[in-house]
């Protein structure tokens, strides 16, 4: 193979491997941010099932003072943890919202929602039956028409009876074990997503471990590759230096043997120029001498 050709299997192989590599972070990052999201999830679920249960608490526990003290200051907090429960005033952090509605948005499956919808089904049945007390308490009785505008003595015997009797501590219970149901069921799915998410991050940080290892080995194929090129490049260019050098000596020495055939050329021209100058001295000579004797 030559060095073109593992230069170009390098770079496409070092393009595959880096989005492989920046696919991988991303899924990592996102397993990472649907972790969080389904942690947020849990807790906001857990907080809301615990609402339930404390209002459902609470409204036992205002009922029965009001029974047994008739101070209408207990009814006016019933009446409002109802109002807020049913969005008719706001809760805490400002927002007028139905508690049914708090559920939607948190990925809770349709089990986990029945049980809080029981639970919270059976906590109104109790309420009606709460009401019936605090009327009891007032004296005031069905008209029958199913209005209350009967005023008629107050019967706290009977008012107990409602909040205290075992009807109202059985649905008690029942409402109880509906939220505990919940937040088991919670609590195993999470528990599973937690740890599915956990091996999918494993998988995730190996993957991206194995292909910057792949960078790394790419990169130093690269950089052998590379050198060997430079190498090849420097021998050639070695090679060419010298045998310009040679061809210097070589027309340095051609050069030395002209000039050296010239200085001879040039010495032998001289002498012939010379030896002409002789003869042509001898000949003046010899005419100068042989014409007086012709007159």
């Amino acid at each position: 193979m030559t060095i073109q050709q593992q230069t170009k299997l390098l770079n496409r192989g070092g393009i595959v491997v880096v989005i492989l590599f920046a696919l991988a972070i991303v899924a990592l990052f996102g397993n990472q941010r649907m972790w969080e999201q389904s942690a947020r999830n849990r807790f906001d679920a857990r907080v809301l099932s615990t609402e339930l249960q404390k209002s459902s608490d609470d409204l036992t526990s205002l009922v029965r003072y009001y029974v047994a003290t008739r101070d209408p200051i207990h009814e006016k907090q019933y009446w409002e943890i109802i109002a807020v429960r049913n969005g008719e005033k706001p809760r805490a952090d400002g927002r007028r919202i139905p508690f049914r509605q708090l559920l939607d948005g948190l990925g809770l499956t349709p089990r986990e929602i029945d049980n809080l919808k029981r639970a919270e089904d059976l906590s109104n049945e109790l309420a009606q039956t709460e009401a019936k007390a605090m009327n009891a308490i007032k004296g005031l009785q069905d008209d029958g028409s199913g209005r209350l505008t009967k005023q008629g003595a107050p019967d706290q015997a009977a008012a107990r009876q409602l909040v205290y009797g075992p009807r109202y501590s059985g649905t008690k219970e029942q409402i109880s074990g509906s939220i505990a149901e919940f937040e088991r069921l919670l609590d195993a799915r999470m528990s599973g997503e937690v740890e599915k998410s956990r091996l999918w991050a494993v998988v995730l940080i190996g993957t991206v471990a194995l292909l910057a290892v792949g960078i790394v080995i790419l990169m130093l194929m690269f950089i052998r590759t590379f050198s060997g090129v430079v190498r090849q490049a420097v021998v050639q260019l070695h090679a060419a230096g010298e045998q310009l050098v040679s061809a210097a000596d070589n027309v340095a020495q051609s050069s030395q043997s002209l000039a050296q055939g010239t200085t001879e050329q040039a010495s032998s021209l001289e002498e012939t120029a010379t030896s002409l100058e002789q003869m042509n001295r001898w000949r003046a000579k010899i005419s100068a001498e042989s014409l007086p004797r012709r007159k």
